[in-house]
């Protein structure tokens, strides 16, 4: 467990203080409404950052911001959520100065610092200096803070368990508040939550639903052989059937795609001597697909899943034109590119937030060729890694989550192929640095299981000590 038991009494007394403050909050008006929503929110960074810090380190990846926003500064706070989140990720970084070394000397730390520095010098060429202000400034104090911390805190703990739980997490309630607020949350046709877009609303579920999916499937694996087992399978089953219609309901096409490519992964790697898993995550996928039908059958009438619509060919055809233009782009200028947000200057001549919708496109059309194909040689070594980490893996747990962090990849790969800027597809970086530790892990336990099988035992037929 990565909560000790012996905080558990403290934890729940705390917990109960801080959803009696809350109540305070929606209870109270004015100065004292603003008081005590700081209270509530410093405290929750603080008790997060010392109990769960990978729940503090997710949050702040999927919110995204660092700038005092309204939205995430309610009742006149001194600093937003946001800011105050950043503030507990400054002080876990000095709590874990020791391991933050050995993280930023790993291949997917140096390749994203190295992607920063190449930001901020493309400033130097590039003619989309707001929106390219905006990129750096985002990667620098959101990126790269977030991404660091949370390895940092999984090399620590050796575990990526508390991470996973903690990604769940945060998506459940990001689900949850979108449902409890579904009149508010459902605007034009696709749900929300807190503020987010339905892209990143339902790549956030996406992730947790997935999580969900794994969890299941790992629970099969194992025969669930006590009721606290059966339990955890019904508690899976209930999660995941919550986090389906937030997640349709977003009808955002590239996170169901990359669900299904995710689902595909676990299903081909599971062709390699494990059955279980493969019948498992046959009967959850299907599971997704019928569930998926019926909140579309009985709650939309307009959806965005239909390939024959106008407006999906609309959509990709204009992708395709961003390519073409992508590509023009990068022909003029292949081995700087056109600077840090100047896609949007080449192509449309404007100074404003638009992007090609593809991470690779992106950087090799903003900050080179050689930039795209360094990123692009990282992904395939750290891959490549970690499925001969998962080849070579005897311990089922690591072997489970070596699995499960190649097909969360497989999803955000195929979303960042599809939609969003580079800072907006943050967390590809996280996962990747997850299947690099990970790896890392596997290849320990392997390593240590030789040594220990080639030491003979103290007092065995080929001892030459006396016993004792």
């Amino acid at each position: 467990m990565f909560l000790d038991r012996s905080k558990i009494r403290p934890v729940l007394i705390l917990g109960v203080l801080l959803v009696l403050l809350a109540g305070g909050v929606v209870l109270a008006e004015g100065l004292l409404q603003t008081v005590l929503f700081t209270i509530l929110a410093s405290s929750g960074v603080v008790l997060s950052a010392a109990l769960w810090p990978e729940v503090l380190v997710m949050a702040y990846l999927f919110a995204g911001r660092y700038e005092y926003d309204a939205r995430l500064a309610p009742f006149d706070l001194p600093l937003s959520v946001n800011q105050m989140m950043l503030v507990g990720l400054v002080g876990l970084a000095l709590v874990n100065a020791s391991h933050l070394g050995r993280v930023l000397r790993s291949w997917t730390m140096v390749t994203l610092l190295l992607f920063g520095l190449v930001m901020v010098l493309g400033l130097g060429w590039s003619y989309g200096l707001i929106y390219g202000l905006y990129k750096v400034t985002h990667t620098w104090l959101v990126v790269i803070p977030g991404v660091v911390i949370a390895a940092t805190v999984v090399l620590r703990r050796r575990s990526l368990t508390p991470l996973i739980a903690a990604t769940f997490l945060v998506g459940f309630a990001l689900n949850g508040a979108a449902l409890l607020t579904f009149e508010q949350s459902m605007g034009g046709n696709r749900l929300t939550g807190l503020g987010s877009g339905p892209i990143v609303f339902a790549r956030t579920v996406g992730l947790s639903l997935l999580i969900g999916l794994l969890t299941l499937v790992w629970l099969v694996q194992r025969g669930a052989p006590r009721w606290r087992d059966r339990g955890a399978i019904l508690l899976c089953v209930a999660a995941v059937g919550l986090l389906i219609p937030g997640f349709v309901l977003a009808q955002s096409r590239g996170p169901a795609l990359g669900l299904a490519a995710a689902l595909a992964t676990v299903l081909v790697l599971s062709l390699y001597g494990n059955w279980r898993v493969m019948i498992a995550g046959v009967v959850f996928g299907s599971g997704v697909l019928w569930a998926a039908n019926l909140v579309i059958s009985t709650m939309l009438e307009h959806t965005r899943f239909d390939l024959t619509k106008e407006s999906n060919q609309a959509g990709l055809d204009g992708r395709v034109n961003h390519l073409t233009d992508t590509w023009a782009v990068i022909v003029d200028n292949p081995l700087i590119g056109a600077g840090t947000g100047g896609w949007p200057v080449s192509v449309y001549g404007i100074d404003h937030r638009m992007y090609p919708h593809n991470f690779f496109a992106e950087i090799a059309s903003e900050n080179g060729v050689p930039m795209a194909l360094l990123i692009g040689v990282l992904f395939a070594v750290i891959l490549g890694r970690g499925f001969v980490a998962w080849l070579k893996a005897r311990e089922p747990k690591s072997r489970f989550i070596l699995l499960g962090s190649l097909a969360t990849f497989a999803f955000y790969a195929v979303n960042i192929s599809a939609t969003g800027d580079t800072p907006d597809n943050r967390l590809v970086w996280l996962i990747l640095a997850s299947v690099e530790l990970s790896a890392r892990f596997a290849r320990e336990q392997v390593t240590s299981q030789v040594v220990v099988a080639r030491v003979p035992a103290r007092n065995g037929p080929w001892s030459t000590s006396p016993a004792r």
